[in-house]
């Protein structure tokens, strides 16, 4: 199938995605024929590479370091997306539990701040972005990242998952009217009331969550799920992405990172 139509020249905007499935995300959309811009309070020096990476696929790509809780924040660093790319049509936002109470080592305070400030960020994302859509529809994913290598997840990630599906429920059916739909993925170790069978082996090789993040987020790109709105993921696999060699295609775009 031709992706050329659906994805080129389209503007896809990743919020609080400095790591993992935010940056495998932003690659794979690069590839697609997207322009991207990557919205974060400290991005280091894993966005270094994926700059190179983008750069690769002749896309354009910005980074703006700016707070997506804070509404001031994200709406000066939207202002900037909008007059260096154009307006989004697809929002990618990353929203983690326990690593930000402290990797998971946070009493109870220190959950529910980080709880609070992954659904503000929801809020403020999904809200912004949302009015750069009203033209012309778009997509937004809602996305949990997992706690760490070696756990399934904590206390803090299942409320913000939690939070998570309760907002895009929401939310989705007032944007569907308008040509918006939203989804959500989470770490499948955090479903509510999954439970590994006893004595079950783990499954040798899931590939990598961000990886398989970034191949949900392409799969929500194309028409047919235009139709589909509301719906959650719970998708496996190691928290590390998969680098693959970037197909290069020079064209006239180039990288812009600013600060």
């Amino acid at each position: 199938m031709n992706e050329e139509p659906v994805r080129a020249g389209r503007v896809a905007l990743l919020a609080g995605a400095a790591e993992g499935a935010g940056l495998a995300t932003a690659v794979r959309l690069a590839a697609s024929g997207m322009d991207i811009a990557l919205v974060d309070p400290g991005p280091g020096a894993p966005a270094e590479e994926t700059l190179r990476r983008i750069g690769a696929t002749g896309r354009g790509c910005v980074t703006v370091s700016a707070d997506p809780s804070d509404t001031a924040a994200f709406s000066a660093a939207l202002a900037h997306v909008r007059s260096v790319l154009g307006r989004p049509s697809v929002l990618l936002t990353c929203v983690g539990g326990t690593e930000d109470a402290g990797k998971g080592h946070g009493g109870a305070p220190e959950r529910y701040a980080a709880a609070r400030r992954a659904l503000r960020t929801l809020f403020v994302t999904n809200r912004a972005v949302a009015q750069e859509m009203l033209r012309g529809g778009g997509r937004i994913l809602n996305v949990v990242r997992p706690s760490s290598p070696e756990r399934g997840g904590g206390r803090g990630d299942r409320t913000v998952v939690a939070g998570t599906a309760g907002f895009t429920a929401s939310l989705a059916p007032e944007l569907a009217p308008l040509g918006i739909t939203v989804h959500f993925a989470a770490p499948a170790g955090v479903r509510p009331g999954a439970r590994p069978p006893i004595g079950a082996p783990p499954p040798t090789d899931t590939g990598s969550y961000p990886d398989n993040i970034a191949q949900y987020a392409l799969c929500l790109l194309d028409g047919p799920s235009a139709a589909l709105s509301g719906q959650g993921a719970y998708l496996s696999g190691s928290p590390m992405a998969r680098w693959p060699a970037p197909a290069t295609t020079p064209t006239s775009r180039g990288t812009v990172a600013t600060s």
